[in-house]
């Protein structure tokens, strides 16, 4: 839990220096998000980066699947989908 408050400080440091429309540093933190379990904060700083990109989808598929939520990814994927926002 430590590590997971510690990447949510690093994200705001990111945000308030600027750097948050940075692709690679966006993936980073999804998947950092991701590798920690909290789904909800990866998913949220993938959907603002600009563009949709196989680095983010990959962190979030394997974040998903070391840790039991396959029914998240599906869903919202599916949501996703039915934007027409997927790659």
């Amino acid at each position: 839990m430590v590590a997971l408050e510690e990447g949510r400080y690093a994200n705001e440091q990111v945000i308030q220096s600027g750097w948050d429309s940075d692709v690679f540093v966006g993936n980073c933190l999804v998947d950092m998000y991701a590798k920690r379990g909290s789904m909800e904060d990866a998913w949220r700083v993938s959907n603002k980066l600009s563009s949709c990109y196989v680095v983010s989808w990959n962190a979030i598929l394997g974040g998903c699947a070391m840790h039991g939520h396959g029914y998240v990814l599906l869903s919202n994927i599916y949501a996703v989908a039915a934007n027409k926002h997927l790659c």
